[in-house]
This record gives C-alpha cells, sequence and structure tokens, in this order.
C-alpha cells in the first residue's frame, strides 16, 4: 500500500543521502592528500607516496558511494519498484531469486550503475586495505629488517593492489555476488543479500578473508616496529622520551 511506498522511500533517500555525504567527505580528504603531494616542496619520500597511492584507492570508494546520488533525483515512473506486489513491475522476481527481472531501456541502466557502484565499492575498499598494508610492510622493512630497495617492491606492491582487488571485484560481479541488499533496497548497492551458499564462500574467499588476513598482518608489522623502536630507544639510538 501507500503507507509502505512512502517508509520505502524514506528510507532510500535516507540511505543514498548518508552514502552521497560520505563520499562527499572521503573526496574532500583525498583532494587535500593529492594537492599536498602535488605541491610539497619536499623530497618524494618512498612512504610519502604510498599514502598518495592510498588516497586514491580511497578515492576510488568515495566515487562508488557517490553513485547513490542517482536514487536522489527524480526517477522515471519505469524505474520505481513495484511495491504492490503485483508482480509485474520490475521487481516481480521474488526475493529469493538470484536475479532481478528488469523491464526496459532505464531499468538496465539502473541494473548497470548499481553493478558499477557495487565493483567500485569492492574493489576500492580491497584496494585501500592492501595499500594500507604495503606501508606497513615498507615501514616493517626499512626499521626492522633495514632493507631501502623499494623499486622491486613498488613494482610488486601496484601489481597487488590494483590487480588483485579488481579480479576480486569482477569474480563477485560475474558470480552475481553484487548487487542490491534486497530486490526493493536499490539506493546502495554493495555484496548482494540472501543466504546462496556459492556467493558465500566466494564472498568469504574474495573479501571477507583477505581483509581479515590484512589487518592482521598490518596489526603483526606494527608490533614489530613497535618493538624494534622500544629496543633502539634502549640502545639510545632514538629518544623514546617524547
Amino acid at each position: 500500500g501507500r503507507p509502505m511506498a512512502s517508509q520505502v522511500a524514506q528510507e532510500e533517500v535516507a540511505v543514498a543521502a548518508t552514502a552521497v555525504g560520505a563520499s562527499l567527505a572521503s573526496l574532500l580528504g583525498v583532494l587535500f592528500v593529492l594537492c599536498s603531494w602535488a605541491c610539497g616542496a619536499g623530497p618524494r619520500v618512498y612512504y610519502l607516496k604510498l599514502v598518495m597511492l592510498l588516497a586514491v584507492a580511497n578515492g576510488i570508494t568515495a566515487v562508488g558511494y557517490g553513485l547513490s546520488l542517482r536514487r536522489l533525483l527524480p526517477p522515471g515512473a519505469s524505474t520505481r519498484p513495484d511495491l504492490g506486489g503485483s508482480g509485474s513491475g520490475r521487481f516481480g522476481a521474488t526475493a529469493d531469486a538470484p536475479g532481478i527481472h528488469v523491464d526496459g531501456e532505464s531499468s538496465g541502466t539502473e541494473d548497470a550503475l548499481c553493478g558499477f557502484q557495487a565493483w567500485l565499492v569492492t574493489a576500492g575498499e580491497l584496494s585501500s586495505l592492501l595499500w594500507t598494508l604495503a606501508i606497513a610492510l615498507a615501514l616493517d622493512s626499512q626499521v626492522v629488517r633495514k632493507s631501502v630497495d623499494t623499486g622491486r617492491t613498488e613494482r610488486l606492491a601496484h601489481a597487488v593492489c590494483w590487480g588483485v582487488p579488481a579480479a576480486a571485484a569482477s569474480l563477485m560481479l560475474v558470480s552475481q555476488s553484487l548487487g542490491p541488499p534486497t530486490p526493493a533496497h536499490r539506493e546502495w548497492c554493495w555484496i548482494r543479500g540472501g543466504p546462496y551458499p556459492p556467493r558465500v564462500a566466494l564472498e568469504l574467499l574474495t573479501f571477507d578473508l583477505p581483509v581479515v588476513a590484512c589487518l592482521a598482518a598490518c596489526l603483526a608489522c606494527y608490533a614489530r616496529i613497535a618493538r624494534a623502536f622500544r629496543t633502539l630507544g634502549r640502545e639510545g639510538a632514538v629518544d623514546t622520551a617524547g
């Protein structure tokens, strides 16, 4: 009925507005980092370059968030969900179906934007985590292992931090693991809702486990770095009083 449609519309606007607001705030931070890197007068330190690349990855995620803006624009009649339960609209498919039935060119465009948003957010989030890990590994390499060879390391970092997220997000998109949480809520598209065992397994392998592994590796690196600084402090090589 109409009250249900009004409630769904209000929830959709709230979620979309939150996503767009987060996107704008993140993009401002990304622009600040990029401008600082471009206009900085100091030397192009390797670690600062990694921070700049992390900002680029965050910018990709922010663009994905910003695509929710499409749900705040006045939609055409054919792009609204069928909330009356008739089964004849664009969401006439059942809620547990792996796909979403769409009608018309505008519906196809919405599905493409939804999938693109989910791909950008997934790839951007994974890339941000990997660049964060790259920063931790670079600091560990210099402080703990006393290695300063950055050329080969940087090339490997680019291959892993851009290639792995793109491949993982593409696998999830091809397997239809990315999309709206429910057919009636398309204001935010990321990992598709629903208990589908093959998709759950793929999500675990391509997103959940890499996230946990990256966080654990970062914690391990910074623990090693902290121990190394404490050792240097005891030896008088660095001042740890501050």
